[in-house]
């Protein structure tokens, strides 16, 4: 007996859903930040501080901060030439320490620190030839462990433990002739588990 296939058309896709607004606290951040925003609205990077500030890393944009309470942004604009200012608009990495100091990694300005005081930035900027340094200008990943040492992760410098206090890195990189060290120079990530 031949066999027989019935073939369903399949039912239409119901129509997409309408994009909804990311509110926090019924804030239409989206919204907002679209009317105020002056940087790419394609962020990168984004942390709640201890005050619960948002703050916004863009790409090519620079840094946005949110007081939720007033719905007011403040921007970071970069300025390679302006040396309170964020060097590269692509941050790609934020991190608030234990002492409440906001850090900023980007894709070609290396790391910088929020000095709150004056509202400046403090660039450390990469040297790949000084070992004191930080390695490369891109800095993926920030990360501070247990005993207060603070890590920076590398897009091709490996990683590096910054001394906050004398501002000179120790760097820890791929080496085909040591088995203990990184298998390579990118680092993407790094949390508890690693340190």
């Amino acid at each position: 007996l031949p066999v027989q296939y019935r073939m369903e058309t399949p039912s239409p896709a119901p129509p997409p859903a309408k994009a909804r607004p990311i509110g926090y606290d019924e804030y239409p951040l989206y919204e907002a930040y679209n009317r105020q925003a002056q940087g790419n609205l394609y962020a990168r990077a984004i942390l709640e501080d201890r005050h619960g500030m948002l703050w916004i890393g863009t790409q090519g944009g620079g840094l946005d901060r949110l007081d939720r309470t007033t719905g007011r942004f403040e921007h970071f604009r970069p300025d390679p030439a302006e040396c309170g200012a964020l060097a590269d608009g692509d941050v790609r990495s934020l991190f608030e320490d234990r002492d409440g100091t906001l850090w900023v990694g980007t894709a070609a300005g290396g790391l910088h620190r929020l000095d709150p005081a004056r509202r400046a930035f403090v660039r450390y900027p990469a040297a790949p030839h000084d070992p004191a340094a930080l390695p490369y200008e891109w800095v993926q990943a920030i990360f501070e462990d247990r005993e207060g040492a603070f890590w920076i992760g590398t897009l091709g410098g490996g990683l590096a433990r910054l001394d906050r206090a004398s501002g000179r890195f120790t760097r820890f990189q791929a080496d085909s002739r040591d088995p203990h060290a990184l298998p390579n120079n990118r680092v993407m990530e790094i949390g508890r588990a690693f340190v």
